[in-house]
């Protein structure tokens, strides 16, 4: 699925939550989709948290947006699967 198609499809509500779960964990979903995901709070679903927490410790999810995640997250547990997928990596951001 494309960035473009996946917007299409949120815009619509026709993503389940098992779909953006499954978008979430599999480690070819598109890096565009993973950032989206971890950025965008999916008002529509009630823990859209769990959702930014697959998708932080997706492989395929992007140095800079586990940077965002790790300075922006409201969520404590997302800033520490930030901050390990970027140790993981050897970027070596800490979070206390």
């Amino acid at each position: 699925m494309t960035i473009k198609e996946f917007k299409i499809q949120y815009a619509l509500g026709s993503l389940t939550r098992c779909m953006l779960l499954k978008l979430a964990r599999d480690h070819n979903t598109d890096k565009e989709i993973l950032t989206f995901l971890i950025k965008t709070d999916l008002k529509p679903v009630i823990k859209h948290w769990y959702y930014k927490y697959f998708a932080v410790k997706n492989s395929n999810t992007s140095k800079e947006t586990l940077q965002w995640a790790l300075t922006y997250s409201r969520s404590e547990l997302i800033r520490k699967h930030a901050s390990a997928q970027l140790n993981k990596r050897g970027y070596y951001n800490k979070i206390d």
